[in-house]
């Protein structure tokens, strides 16, 4: 069945918008979304422009919707205040699931230390690549399947260094001369495990968006290939 409205394409969004202002995010609260517009807080300290873009992830944080809109004059019924009317075309919201988010390759590899419960200390290994949904990563050791992992590693653009602790899990292990590759999809070992109803945190789609952000600025910067 065609989505003709926006109502219909944002079915399964969640709360909030992550508003793009130059390089910097700021998540705004979604306040209502009708068949052509949604209702967000006035974005903070920024000029505003007829054009808006941003993401809205959705309810279990699996996919983000890229957005175009245009704010509008016009305002909705019992609108609250403090909050702008963004028109969107149906078109213009368009799904971008995990597995396809813009991927940046590490040349040289960045370092990564792995964790978990069983091994706090953690283990040396090498970061292949990134994306907002996951790693690629080499590592000496076998690393255990079904089991939370935490990465940590730093990446630098623009003289700014940006420390980063996720939590992910093995999706895939390939055998290496000297060691393993694996595929980490960053999330917990068992989603299958929550109520279809469980909402992803804020804090988990902060992290999300941020990792899209940091991946674009480096495809951007030009300092890997994508």
């Amino acid at each position: 069945m065609a989505k003709n409205t926006l109502k219909d394409v944002l079915s399964d969004a969640h709360a909030h918008f992550y508003i793009l202002k130059g390089e910097q995010i700021e998540r705004l609260r979604m306040w209502e979304i009708t068949d052509d517009a949604i209702v967000i807080d006035v974005p903070t300290d920024v000029p505003m422009r007829k054009t808006i873009l941003g993401f809205i992830p959705t309810l279990m944080g699996n996919a983000i919707y890229e957005v175009e809109g245009e704010v509008s004059n016009e305002e909705i019924p019992n609108q609250m205040e403090n909050t702008i009317l963004v028109k969107i075309k149906p078109g213009n919201a368009r799904r971008v699931n995990r597995r396809l988010y813009p991927r940046f390759n590490f040349a040289p590899p960045a370092k990564v230390i792995i964790s978990n419960e069983n091994n706090i200390e953690g283990i040396d290994g090498k970061l292949i690549n990134i994306s907002g949904g996951g790693v690629r990563v080499e590592v000496a050791k076998q690393l255990p399947a079904n089991v939370d992992h935490m990465f940590e590693f730093e990446i630098e653009v623009d003289d700014e260094t940006h420390a980063m602790a996720l939590i992910g899990t093995v999706v895939y292990e390939i055998p290496l001369d000297n060691g393993y590759a694996y595929g980490v999809r960053f999330g917990v070992a068992n989603p299958e495990e929550a109520a279809p109803t469980d909402e992803v945190s804020v804090k988990a789609l902060d992290k999300t968006i941020d990792l899209l952000g940091l991946v674009n600025k480096l495809l951007v910067r030009g300092k890997g290939e994508e």
